[in-house]
């Protein structure tokens, strides 16, 4: 898959919390995406990059183009989401209670699918209705 170029309706079913997270410099987040924290701990979209932490799902959109780091904050979802998962990395029954990685911010694999292993959560289940989804309990504390 490729990064979200625009909202996209995640499906959660199960909300642990919500919390606001200060955005990065010139972050544009869309609602429904995975989203991490880089190293300075600002917001962004998911993604294949050293250094994140997984944080949950963006609950709104912002976009904070041409703004400086924590000028605009985004509502956060943790716990389980649907996500899409695809290619020869794809999750499977097999990878049932395992870790997952960020593709990007809509797509998760199993280890060894992403350059960087950055960890999406671990894999509750895959839904049995809808093929290359994927549902992730976010924010696991052995992510």
């Amino acid at each position: 898959m490729t990064a979200l170029a625009k909202s996209r309706d995640t499906r959660m079913k199960e909300i642990l919390r919500s919390k606001a997270i200060p955005v990065a410099e010139d972050a544009v987040i869309h609602k429904g995406a995975g989203v991490c924290t880089n190293a300075a701990g600002y917001l962004v979209p998911a993604s294949d990059t050293a250094a994140l932490t997984t944080q949950g799902v963006a609950d709104e959109s912002v976009d904070n183009t041409g703004g400086d780091n924590g000028d605009v904050y985004c509502r956060v979802l943790v716990g389980v989401a649907e996500f899409l998962t695809e290619g020869g990395s794809a999750v499977t029954v097999a990878d049932h209670g395992k870790p997952v990685y960020w593709l990007d911010d809509q797509t998760v694999v199993k280890a060894g699918g992403a350059t960087n292993d950055v960890k999406a959560g671990t894999l509750e289940n895959l839904d049995p209705e809808r093929s290359g989804r994927a549902w992730i309990r976010t924010f696991d504390p052995t992510v």
